[in-house]
């Protein structure tokens, strides 16, 4: 580059990497002053001298800063850049200096990042969002002059991420940072309807993500596990109570201190047993239970454990099992009421919410009100099976699984009209600009023949591909997360397909996309691997929030789990003609001559050992037995 750019590029790319790698390895700190030297003999730890650059330093990271930014200009000029992750090495090296010099530098870096063009910045686009978070106002402020001329000169680039991170600011409760509301009101100047239909894309994309039954399936799911491991622990503790192990349902400890009373005598039993026999009648009178004269006074110490137990019947220890299933399903119950309550609050959107609203909902209260309060035939079963009470809303969750296998494939204008009437936007096709030109797109026909479907096509939009128009239908993956497959019609006429998937944040994802396109810039910067044409696959990641994001469908892909199911498929189709093979072979071998109905010969003809061997072999290659009888018959019969 420098050989074909002449001499001044050179200069400047030398430079700018000199410069920057000594700004870069300066010290910086809180305090005034220049940081003092450290000899060689020193232990102290170098954190711990940090201050703030002298001015030779300061000018070095300028100097550099302005070097990289005239080389990324001079680059772009001459075609040098064609790629964005090309420039992305030394866009990485010009932001670590702004992101630790920019509070001292910020005049003169705010004037050398204006040479570099603003198109170059979105490489790293998500890294320029990220330090608005900065805590020095100087630093904000150089990115913020970065992220307004980006989007002044490609608005799609920073489109997304700025109301991706406001939307995130909005969910958490945290308040929008100047700089991200002045990015967002320059964006909307000038283009109201632009940011309108992008934030409902985003808005009816979340909605989609989880739909109000997915929601209730996967909370089912989860609470029917915890439900079954609180159910064991109510079995147990029926087991306890039905076996008088602990008297009136006091812990082991008590009961063990009753029986010292009984046994023991004078100042052991009127310290222990009584102070124990105390302790019953205050559990009997929480729970309301019938106590004796001898009880509500001071029982004699010869009242034992069995006599306590026998004073128990079935309604004392029905009312304890009951009381422990609401102490124990209360946690459950109250997360199962609090969804409810949510659910009602909101206003159905779409037709899909409605009809739940209509149907499931009122199911699901009346449901969570039997578990609540079982009703008197499930309450006999506490003791022997306390899941029964858990079977109404068991009953819904089978029959929200039935439906969500049902349908998988959706109508859009049923469970989201708002994003089915999304058509004739200028709202930019997510991801294209980050994606790899093959593959991405495939051509879309119509019944009345291939063509854009805008009219004014896309250079209404300055060459910026736009969404047209959804496609009616969306279909739902057989996944645990469900994620949708949904097909966008772009302003070319062409078919862009993407995965909608949440539950997950897919900013990781976005930062791991970056790597890979860096990896390609230094495989093609190879020679040996450009020779070789070696290259990592990508695909656009775009952000939409932060549990919720679309994702470039590839073509031609066979997914993980698919390959899990099909060795999943092969393993039990062999395993089921291995147990069809033991299952035919086993009566030959017990007894061979059940074919003909003959009895069985005694044991001590040792000869009839190689006849079992072969009807046994016979029968496993599909030939029939014969009837089993003497030796000398069988020797003729082989």
């Amino acid at each position: 580059k420098e050989a074909r750019s002449g001499t001044i590029l050179g200069a400047a790319g030398a430079a700018g990497t000199a410069a920057a790698a000594a700004g870069g390895n300066a010290q910086i700190g809180s305090t005034a002053g220049v940081s003092a030297p450290t000899g060689a003999g020193s232990h102290a730890d170098p954190r711990s001298q940090l201050s703030l650059p002298g001015s030779e330093q300061l000018e070095a990271s300028a100097a550099g800063v302005h070097a990289l930014c005239c080389y990324l200009s001079l680059a772009a000029s001459q075609q040098e850049v064609t790629r964005p992750e090309d420039a992305m090495p030394s866009l990485v090296r010009i932001l670590q200096v702004v992101s630790k010099y920019g509070q001292a530098l910020e005049p003169q870096l705010a004037a050398h990042l204006q040479l570099c063009p603003p198109r170059v910045w979105q490489a790293i686009t998500p890294q320029l969002f990220a330090q608005l978070h900065h805590p020095q106002p100087g630093v904000r402020r150089l990115v913020l002059q970065l992220l307004q001329l980006v989007g002044a000169a490609a608005p799609f680039a920073v489109l997304y991420t700025a109301l991706a991170e406001a939307q995130i600011a909005e969910h958490s409760g945290a308040p929008l940072l100047p700089e991200l509301q002045a990015l967002l009101q320059g964006l909307d100047a000038g283009r109201p309807r632009l940011m309108a239909d992008v934030r409902r894309l985003m808005t009816e994309a979340e909605r989609l993500t989880v739909t109000w039954e997915e929601r209730w399936h996967a909370l089912l799911c989860e609470l029917e596990v915890d439900v079954a491991r609180r159910c064991v622990t109510l079995r147990a503790e029926a087991e306890r109570v039905a076996g008088g192990a602990v008297g009136v349902g006091v812990p082991g400890g008590e009961r063990g201190g009753v029986e010292g009373a009984s046994e023991g005598s004078g100042q052991k039993r009127s310290r222990g047993g009584m102070e124990q026999k105390r302790a019953i009648i205050a559990r009997k009178a929480k729970l309301k239970l019938p106590m004796s004269d001898s009880s509500a006074e001071s029982a004699p110490a010869s009242s034992s454990a069995g006599d306590t137990k026998c004073r128990l019947g079935a309604e004392q220890r029905q009312a304890i099992l009951a009381s422990r299933y609401a102490t124990l399903m209360l946690p459950i119950v109250l997360v199962l009421e609090k969804n409810v309550k949510a659910n009602a609050a909101c206003e159905p959107e779409t037709p899909a919410e409605a009809a739940f609203m209509s149907e499931v909902l009122p199911r699901l209260s009346s449901a969570i009100a039997a578990f609540k309060n079982p009703p008197p035939d499930a309450m006999h079963h506490l003791a022997t099976r306390p899941q029964v009470c858990w079977e109404p809303l068991k009953g819904i969750l089978r029959m929200l699984s039935a439906a969500l296998e049902r349908h998988t494939l959706m109508d859009l204008a049923h469970v989201s009209p708002g994003l089915a009437t999304l058509k004739h936007t200028r709202v930019p096709m997510p991801g294209l600009a980050s994606a790899e030109g093959g593959g991405f797109t495939e051509k879309w026909a119509s019944e009345e023949g291939e063509g854009p479907a805008d009219p004014e096509g896309p250079a209404a939009s300055g060459g910026t591909v736009t969404i047209a128009g959804v496609f009616p239908t969306l279909a739902a993956l057989p996944t645990k997360t469900r994620p949708k497959r949904l097909e966008l019609l772009g302003s070319d006429g062409l078919k862009y397909v993407f995965l909608l998937k949440g539950r997950d944040d897919l900013r990781m994802d976005e930062r791991l996309m970056q790597v890979l396109q860096l990896s390609n810039s230094l495989l093609r910067a190879d020679k040996h691997a450009s020779r070789l044409n070696l290259g990592v696959r990508h695909y656009s990641v775009t952000p939409l929030g932060d549990r919720v994001g679309l994702i470039q469908w590839v073509h031609n892909t066979v997914s993980i789990y698919a390959l899990f199911r099909n060795w999943q498929a092969n393993m039990r189709a062999r395993h089921a003609a291995m147990a069809a093979a033991a299952a035919a072979a086993t009566p030959l071998q017990a007894s061979p001559a059940g074919a003909a109905g003959a009895a069985a010969p005694p044991p001590q003809t040792h000869a009839l050992a190689p006849a079992v061997s072969a009807a046994a072999a016979g029968g496993r290659r599909g030939v029939s037995s014969t009837t089993v009888g003497h030796p000398q018959q069988q020797q003729q019969q082989q």
